[in-house]
Parts: C-alpha cells; sequence; structure tokens
C-alpha cells in the first residue's frame, strides 16, 4: 500500500495535476479489497462515484456558499456517506466527493474545477493501486486473472 501511495502521488506530480495526496488515497482505497477481484470492483466504484460526486461538487463550488451553510452541507453528507457506507461504496463515494471538495474550500475559495481535478487525480490513484495488487497478487488469487478451467 505504501509503494502505490508514493507511486500514485509521484505519478499525479509527473503528469501536473494538482493534489497528488488525492491520487495517493485514490490507491490506498483500491487497495482495500480483500482479493484481486474486489480490489478491481472498489476501483471502479471510487472512479464512478467521485465522477458522480464531482457533479454535485460542480454545483455547489458554483454557487456563493458561505460559511454556515456550507458546514451545514458537510454536515448532511457526512450523515449521508455513514449512512450509505455499509451498503454501497458507489453511493459513499458519491456523498464524500463533494463534502470533502466542500470542506477544501472552509479554508480557501475552491474553484469549480476542483470537481475535475478530484476526477482526475483519482483516476491516476486506483490504476495505480489495481496495477500494484495485478503485480502482487497472492499465489492463491491468481484464479482471477486468467482464463478459467
Amino acid at each position: 500500500m505504501a509503494a502505490a501511495s508514493a507511486l500514485a502521488g509521484w505519478a499525479a506530480v509527473v503528469l501536473g495535476l494538482e493534489h497528488p495526496l488525492w491520487a495517493s488515497m485514490g490507491a490506498v482505497a483500491a487497495l482495500q479489497g480483500l482479493n484481486y477481484s474486489i480490489t478491481v470492483q472498489r476501483s471502479i466504484q471510487r472512479l464512478v462515484g467521485n465522477a458522480l460526486g464531482a457533479v454535485v461538487a460542480l454545483a455547489l463550488l458554483s454557487m456563493p456558499l458561505g460559511f454556515w451553510p456550507a458546514v451545514a452541507m458537510v454536515i448532511v453528507f457526512q450523515v449521508l456517506a455513514e449512512l450509505l457506507v455499509m451498503t454501497n461504496y458507489t453511493l459513499t463515494t458519491i456523498v464524500v466527493t463533494p463534502m470533502a471538495l466542500i470542506m477544501t474550500g472552509l479554508g480557501q475559495q475552491l474553484a469549480p474545477a476542483a470537481a475535475f481535478a478530484r476526477v482526475g487525480d483519482t483516476l491516476v490513484g486506483v490504476v495505480i493501486g489495481v496495477l500494484v495488487a495485478a503485480l502482487s497478487i497472492s499465489l492463491s488469487d491468481r484464479h482471477h486473472l486468467g482464463a478459467r478451467r
């Protein structure tokens, strides 16, 4: 996980992405699966959830929210994330993405383009996470890679 995180962050820097930490987190999140199949599924779910959550964040970041409305939205998104986390990872990441971007924007004004940056960094992270998982797959889990007998 440490290698995937570092590699994803480095790749994001090399690609000129603004938030390499998001790429590192994407790689670590991808590697939370118990086997290779779950790692790939989780990566797809994270990427899809981040893309859909970025659409929500884009709309919200385009509005002048103000501090207290932004805090209220963070609370709503956090409650939704807690309710969804045991049900569906994609839905959870849909609400976590705008929450994270709004929280980031509390300290500094965040442009709507940050929503697109989140998706780009996540893409780099999950791709590297899946590649590292494929390269380090255990012998007992190799049946996910080849043709079935």
